[in-house]
């Protein structure tokens, strides 16, 4: 008999910023794959500089206030 309570869990919570930085990183790969495969003339938009500033911005703070949290989960 095996309790399953007692089991480590790795599970992260969705409003984590490193987790949601991975998505954002990986959706950028995925655009990078598709782009050539399209029509279109321009690359889209995706702001990644900006995207990477702000949440290095957060995450090197120590604490990061409640405000400063809830800003880079908007972002």
């Amino acid at each position: 008999m095996l309790d399953a309570t007692v089991a480590p869990q790795a599970i992260r919570y969705p409003t984590d910023l490193s987790l949601l930085n991975e998505t954002r990183e990986f959706s950028e790969q995925i655009i990078d794959i598709l782009y050539p495969e399209t029509e279109f003339k321009n690359k889209p938009r995706t702001y990644r500089e900006k995207a990477r500033k702000a949440f290095l911005a957060i995450v090197k703070q120590r604490e990061p206030a409640r405000k400063a949290r809830r800003r880079g989960h908007k972002q």
